[in-house]
């Protein structure tokens, strides 16, 4: 096998594993978080099933999957409107193994040899991004000292912290029909 092709196998694998650390960690910094919350709004908020109630009105759920760990809060006073926020760890990459030359976007798993005249070097520059990822969730190891933000696509909204999101959401004006 040629080491192009070693190079975006193992590119593949970098980023399988990156994805992994990278969720798992949100996932463990949404539950401390979740727990934050009932301390804060003790009395009005509670967990049934897998999911957390804040006054009777706010569903707050943690997803997983292998792209990503969400927060979702569905807020059902009068209208109900549905909040999706992501963690995004600081000095982290996002997990991606994109690479991009001049104007033009290329995705690794999709690169042809000779399709770019350094190809080999930027798969390379993009494993090592990832690796660089992998190394650092792994030394991190604890949530308490990591910084990160709560951001939402829709509408785009960046939260510095859990009670920042709670604010955003209880702060939105129910459309009562």
């Amino acid at each position: 096998m040629k080491e192009f092709e070693k190079e975006k196998e193992g590119c593949a694998a970098d980023l399988v594993e990156a994805r992994r650390l990278y969720n798992d960690f949100a996932e463990d910094i949404l539950i401390r978080d979740i727990h934050t919350l009932g301390k804060m709004f003790a009395g009005r908020f509670k967990k049934v099933g897998d999911n957390w109630i804040l006054d009777e009105e706010i569903i707050i759920s943690i997803l997983t999957d292998e792209y990503a760990a969400t927060l979702e809060l569905e807020d059902r006073r009068g209208t109900p409107y549905l909040w999706v926020f992501t963690v995004e760890i600081s000095g982290l990459c996002a997990s991606d193994s994109f690479l991009i030359d001049g104007k033009r976007l290329y995705s690794v798993n999709l690169l042809r040899e000779g399709e770019l005249p350094n190809a080999l070097e930027e798969i390379q520059k993009v494993r090592n991004r990832l690796q660089e990822t992998i190394d650092t969730i792994k030394a991190k190891g604890d949530i308490a000292n990591t910084e990160y933000v709560y951001v939402s696509v829709k509408p785009d909204v960046e939260c510095a912290d859990i009670k920042e999101v709670i604010d955003k959401v209880l702060d939105r004006e129910p459309i009562i029909v």
